[in-house]
């Protein structure tokens, strides 16, 4: 069986995934909503935008 190298961070992508996946948790209203809309909040404070993502920034005045 090959060994698969797995990176130690998640991609930009797979972090704004996830980040749709804990929204949708969260709006369901289930046992989980608290906690994934917790850990939504969480790791949008920590990643861009995807708006910031996909336009580039203005150059400073």
């Amino acid at each position: 069986m090959p060994t698969i190298e797995r990176q130690a961070l998640l991609s930009l992508e797979e972090a704004h995934e996830l980040l749709h996946l804990l929204l949708a948790v969260a709006q369901e209203g289930g046992a989980l909503s608290s906690q994934a809309d917790h850990l939504a909040r969480e790791l949008a404070a920590r990643i861009p935008s995807e708006d910031e993502r996909a336009s580039p920034s203005e150059p400073p005045h």
